[in-house]
């Protein structure tokens, strides 16, 4: 069919109204993409950073060793 005698001298084209946005359409995009980029970057601006770690301290306790674990996981009792 592509080769056929009949289509050869033939174009098919959309007229440029179908092929392009309306420029309101095309701006309302813009803002709403504007107004969305702000807001991140207001978000991330003022958010909190809890970047800070928390610590709880507790005081030394000085004690005698009751019992020795060996890498092998044996336990043995050091009391005497």
């Amino acid at each position: 069919m592509a080769n056929s005698p009949a289509l050869l001298g033939t174009h098919l084209a959309l007229p440029g109204a179908l092929t392009r946005e309306p420029a309101g359409r095309r701006t309302a995009w813009l803002v709403v993409a504007g107004c969305v980029a702000g807001l991140v970057a207001v978000t991330l601006r003022f958010a909190p950073s809890h970047s800070k770690a928390e610590y709880r301290a507790a005081p030394v306790v000085r004690r005698s060793v009751v019992r020795f674990v060996e890498a092998t996981g044996i336990s043995t009792s050091r009391r005497g």
